[in-house]
Formats: C-alpha cells, structure tokens, sequence
C-alpha cells in the first residue's frame, strides 16, 4: 500500500463568478501557497488580504465579502507510472467544510454537504502518470443550503456569523491492491470472573481489477496482536474472516489480567495496543504477501450510565461500576478561520491545562467543529470521559460507511448519547463563563469613559448573553474600572465565581451527576477562555476550577434562608477521617468577630454538610458589606485541605481596606533543571481576587486569583519557563487585589 500525502502544496483563489457583494478587487489576488487543514479567512488573513477575523474584525467588509464569495482551492499532483499500477486508487479528504466540488483533471468527481464526514473517490481511471490539476471549489453556506456545516459558523452566543469554507482536514492518495483493512471496530464483555473480552471486527475490501476477479475472503488472512500497556505482547492470533460475509471478519480476545482503564482522579488511564495485519494468502511454498495494517490503542473499561444509588430516579455514570461525580468544561473546538492546526501539538496544551484543574470530564458544544484525532487520543491518555458525541455521530453519518471513529475510545461512554441533561438521565449544573479580549474592550469603551453601554459595545458584545451577559453583570455587582485594561481581570474574576456557585450548587443541591463551565477552549472574537494568556499565566477560571475539582474539596455558599452552608466532597478511594472545619467569621479590616471548629469525617466518594453556629446574632449586629466568612478544612496533623469564603454583600458593596498585601520568595531546590520559588502571601486586611504577577518573567504558578484571609498566608509555587536569576525573580513579583482596581 502506498500513501501519497497532498495536505500541503495548496493555492487559494476567488472564482472569476463568484459574484462576492462589493467586489473587493484585493480579494482576487491569489494567495498562496497553504496547507491543509486550512479555510478561506486563515489564508487571506495570513496573506494579509483580509484582517483577522478572530480579533473582533467580523465585520470588516472584506471578511463579509470573502464569506460571501466562492473559493476555489488548487493542487498539481504529481503522479508516477507505478502509483497506476495498483488495483485501486483512492483520493481521501478527511473533511470538507462544508459545499465543496472536487474535481481532477477537469472531471467531476464529488459534490460534498457535510463537514463532519470524511470522503473516498476512485481514481484510478481519471489520473494520469505526470501532472493532474486537483481543485476544490467552495460555495456560500447558508443555515438553508448547508444542514451539515457546524452550526456556530452562523453565529451563536458567543460567536459571529462566520460562515467560513475551506480544506479542513489532511488530503491523501491512497494507492494499493489485493485488499486493504477498510474498517476496523472494537467491543469488550466484562464477566463477573474480572477478565476480559476484547472483541476486534471489521470489514476487508477486496481490490477490484478489470482483468481479474478480486481476492475471495478465503484469500486473505488477518493477524491480531494485542500490546500490553508495558508493550509486552498479550495476544497474537489470527481474526476469524466470514466465508460468505463480504470480508467481514471477528476475533474474541481474552485478556486474563487486566489493567484497568479510569477517568482522571480515580485510577490510571493503560491503554492496550492492537495491531491488525491483512495478509494475502500464498499459493504452494509462496509467503503470504502484507497488504494492510492497522493500530489503535484500547481502554479496558465499562462506562456506561445507571441509576443512582439513592434511588432517586437521576442517573450517575458508573466506571468499572464505580459512581463518578463529572467534573469539567463544554469543548468547543476553534473554527477554522482560527488558522490552528489540528493536531496533538495544537490540542495537547489545552488538555494538559485541564488536567492540571483536575478535570475528569469534557461535553462537546453540539454546534462546534468536531474534535481532531489528537483530542480523543489525548481524552484516553488523560482520563477525560467525553460526553455529547450523539450529536456528532449523527452529523457524520454515512449511510452503508463505517461507523464514526471516535467509538473505540476509552472517553466515550458505551451508551451515552445527546448533550447533559438529555435523555440519558445524568444531570448537571451549567454556568456560563466567558469574557471580552482586551482589543474588543478597546474597541467598546469611547475615550475617557467607564461606560460599557455605547453602541459601538452594542454591536460587538450584543450576542444573546455569553460576553454581553457576563459584562453587565460585573457592571452590576463588581467596582466599575477606569482602565480598559482592567476589564478582562474583573470579567476573570466574575467567570470564577460564577464557577465557584455552580460548583456549590451541585454539591448542595440534590441529586447532581456534575457540573461543567463554558466555553473552556478560545472562542471567537468576544470570549477568551484558553488556558494561558500571553504571559504564561493561566487564567481566573481554570484556577478556580482546580479548586472546585480538587479530590477533596469544601463548598460553601448562602442557602436559601440566608444563612451560609457547606460541605465537603470527598472523591478519593479513601474515607477522610479525624478532619477539622476551622471557620471565622471576621471583618474586612481583619478584625475577628467569632471563630470555631468542628471535627468531621467523610466517606469515600462521598459528600458531607458541615454544621455551621447560627450567625444571625453576629450578621444582625454589623453590617453586611463588613463582613466574610473564612473556612479551612484540615486533616489530623493541621495542614490546610480545602479552604471557602463567603463575602456577605456584593463584590462592589463591600467595604474593602487596603489590605496591605506582601509576598516574600524563597528558592526551593531545583527540580531537574526546573528552579521552583516558593511565595509566602500574606495581608492586613481581607482581600478579595489577590493575583501574583512576575514582570517581565514567564512563570507557571500551581495557584493565583484567590481571597486571603487576614488570619491565613498562602503558599504558592511559581516555574519560571526559563531559569531566572533569584534576585531578578524576587525584584520582579508583584501581587495586587480588588482594591487596587476599585481605589483606582
């Protein structure tokens, strides 16, 4: 089998009948050359013939225009006389999005109208040895002309209309002969005896020659290898292939020890190996002749929804029969205008952020592009379960085609379908977390004004919640900020409190399967989610949801009769024994007004309320703006395990003091050639969104953007991304709070 890869070596031009509105005469020019996968916008706007769609410029007349017009994209492939003498040849687009023509040679051969499949032409009779002319040409999707384009390319909460075109997955020719593997599936039984059956199937496609009938089942012979996770073979055996099944073939595995496979918090994550070989059979003292081979990796595991065990009519995901509490963001994946590359490399740094929050979960946003190969690999290596894949399973349908590709993967639940809170009887708590870049605030505040409500903020903020919901809530209830440039930091610090309740609320409440935040990956031009912002630093949210998602975490809140609750989650293997619940009830200037303890103990993947005094007499004798409850959960020896705090009024009401923040550094031992500093934060007064900053330093930081009780110092870690002399280090921290943005 031979493999020809034509991703790259692409170039893009308008089609002279495209008729684009306004007829931008810049846009004619070709710009060239691009690789898929790769859209229409990516490549103007690298070309500089377009602005970048993405920075709040959608509505520049050339990104309408362009959205507007027919593009056409071109290749030469060059051909050799021995790619044509193989019995089959085919041309593979991973994805077209989304009303594309292919054509080769000046022959039709496809009219494609779904970006979530991939497609296969035969072309062995139209190639020719030497050059062939490969074009792609794109029509203006509609929401009536398009069903099968993601459905956010027409805009959404918090996106714009930017119905983009474009190549948006790798282009190959496929050349080969005999028979090739042309679908490859995988099942598992779990028996009460704790082994295993893996279950690989599939379908073998026999090469078609003109002058001679194609191989029969019995011709072939498929070989199965299962790896260990060590690499270690623990299968190796031939695949049963139907006499009369058109090249169905079925091989029960047994795996007698198993490793099993776990979301991330609960167990690790083996992944087994199988390596399928098709072989063609050699007659007499001939040797089989290898045709194909194919791998995936495999998580051994059930996963698969069912009843709670209160009873109470909502369901939980069970793994391995396990109950799991869901915990992480809706995925969206970026657009292609965005111009990323759909790869490991691209996709792993958001995952490794999620991971380091300690998620365990992702929910597929329904109208997004669908995920890249890498995101479902790194899911399985992470101990991400995805949920929400009905959606794009249905989109990517193809009628008699194999099944969508994700299915195998350990992420996937068995019998999952449709988005939380759907038919399967999981529900969840939602909050929406999302905030304007800093150029589109720019871009919204007219000069010298504090104001968010002019219409120029009308029209880039206006999108039915998302930012505009976001802004007018911190306008609302936070300090109104004089700077531009103070505005992403209180929107942060908003989306995490937003967070911090919702995760409240699904501990609290009742029955509750998890909570997810949204958007978490970079959307569009209003909201910013990612994970690391220019600096290196991660953003507000993903801190706050580290410590909503830690393994044992406290919740606290106020309850429906204005008095504080709280509880304490317990998702480790281990019961939590000989715990303590500190609890101070004290003014902003640090004056303590009541303080306790209690002891408590808590179940293994369980939750427990925390009995709190009755604070009335305390709340009724001083005023609400004045005072925050701090709470510490600590284990038998002391150390602080979880840490909440309620603030009884508004962020924007509350009588800050300067709280006189300082923060000394100390150098630990360096870790390989990592160097680790240890900063010790510590305040006269309460302290609401205290945020540590290295000028001029990139640092990864294991904490930021928390509230500092007076009465407590924290410790946080920072990893300078380079090593750092330790006095520059030391001379460049600074640490700042709410007060510095409300006193502004």
């Amino acid at each position: 089998m031979t493999v020809i890869d034509l991703s790259s070596g692409w170039e893009l031009s308008r089609a002279a009948d495209s008729g684009g509105a306004g007829r931008i005469h810049s846009l004619d020019r070709v710009a060239s050359p691009c690789s898929a996968p790769c859209s229409a916008l990516s490549v103007l706007s690298r070309a500089g013939l377009v602005p970048e769609a993405l920075s709040g410029a959608f509505e520049s007349d050339e990104v309408r225009e362009a959205c507007a017009s027919e593009w056409t994209f071109t290749r030469i492939v060059e051909i050799d006389e021995s790619v044509l003498r193989n019995d089959e040849v085919t041309l593979e687009f991973d994805s077209l999005d989304t009303l594309a023509s292919v054509s080769l040679g000046g022959r039709p051969l496809l009219h494609a109208a779904n970006a979530y499949r991939p497609w296969s032409i035969k072309v062995r009779d139209v190639l020719r040895p030497g050059r062939n002319v490969l074009r792609v040409r794109f029509r203006p999707a509609t929401p009536e002309n398009a069903p099968g384009k993601p459905p956010l390319s027409f805009g959404g909460q918090w996106s714009p209309p930017l119905p983009d075109c474009g190549i948006t997955g790798p282009v190959r020719l496929r050349a080969w002969s005999g028979g090739r593997i042309a679908q490859l599936g995988f099942g598992q039984r779990h028996p009460q005896s704790g082994a295993v059956e893996l279950l690989v199937g599939g379908w073998i496609e026999s090469a078609a020659n003109g002058s001679e009938p194609p191989p029969a089942p019995s011709d072939f012979a498929l070989r199965i290898r299962v790896r260990r996770p060590d690499g270690k073979t623990e299968w190796d055996g031939h695949a049963r292939i139907a006499p009369a099944g058109g090249g169905a073939f079925q091989a029960t595995i047994p795996i007698r020890q198993p490793r099993l496979w776990w979301p991330a918090g609960l167990g690790e994550q083996p992944l087994y190996r199988v390596e399928a070989a098709l072989f063609l059979r050699g007659g007499g003292n001939e040797k089989p002749v290898r045709l194909d081979a194919r791998a995936a990796r495999i998580g051994l595991r059930t996963l698969v929804p069912a009843a709670t065990s209160t009873g109470s009519g909502a369901a939980a995901l069970l793994c391995n029969g396990r109950e799991i509490f869901l915990r992480g963001a809706v995925w969206t994946q970026p657009p292609p205008c965005a111009g990323e590359r759909a790869d490991r490399a691209a996709t792993e740094p958001a995952l490794a952020a999620a991971r380091d929050a300690r998620f365990n979960a992702f929910c597929l946003h329904p109208g997004a592009p669908p995920p890249p190969p890498a995101f479902w690999n790194l899911c399985d290596a992470y101990g991400m379960v995805v949920l929400g894949t009905e959606e794009l399973g249905h989109r990517s349908e193809v009628p008699g085609g194999p099944e969508p590709a994700f299915l195998h993967h350990a992420c996937v639940p068995d019998s999952i379908s449709g988005e939380p809170d759907g038919d399967t009887g999981l529900v969840f708590e939602r909050t929406a977390v999302a905030w304007p870049d800093v150029e589109t605030l720019r871009a919204a505040l007219p000069p010298g004004s504090r104001s968010l409500n002019g219409p120029a903020a009308a029209r880039r903020c206006a999108l039915r919640g998302g930012p505009a919901a976001l802004v007018a809530a911190v306008a609302a209830t936070w300090p109104l900020p004089r700077r531009a440039e103070d505005w992403p930091r209180l929107t942060q610090l908003a989306a995490a409190a937003r967070l911090r309740d919702a995760a409240a609320r699904a501990r609290l409440g009742g029955e509750s399967s998890g909570f997810f935040f949204e958007p978490f990956q970079s959307v569009w031009a209003c909201a910013d989610a990612s994970a690391l912002d220019c600096d290196g630093n991660a953003k507000a949210t993903l801190y706050e949801a580290a410590r909503c998602f830690a393994p044992e975490a406290l919740f606290a809140r106020i309850g429906g009769a204005g008095a504080p609750e709280a509880v304490y989650a317990n998702d480790t293997p281990s019961p939590r024994r000989g715990a303590v619940l500190s609890w101070r009830l004290a003014a902003m200037d640090g004056r303590t007004v009541a303080q306790g303890e209690q002891p408590f103990s808590c179940a293994a993947f369980d939750k427990c309320r925390l009995q709190l005094p009755d604070f009335s007499p305390w709340l009724a004798a001083h005023r609400a703006e004045d005072l925050a409850l701090w709470l510490v959960a600590r284990d038998r020896e002391g150390f602080a395990i979880s840490r909440a705090n309620i603030p009884f009024a508004p962020p924007a009401a509350l009588a800050l003091h300067d709280p006189a923040l300082s923060a000394s550094v100390s150098q630990l031992p360096d870790e390989g050639e990592q160097q680790v500093f240890r900063i010790s934060v510590s305040a006269g007064a309460a302290a609401f969104g205290v945020r540590l900053a290295a000028q001029g330093v990139p640092v990864l930081w294991d904490d930021n953007d928390f509230a500092l009780d007076p009465d407590e110092s924290v410790d946080v870690l920072a990893t300078p991304l380079r090593r750092v002399d330790p006095e520059r280090f030391r001379a460049a921290i600074r640490v700042t709070s709410l007060y510095d943005i409300a006193a502004r």
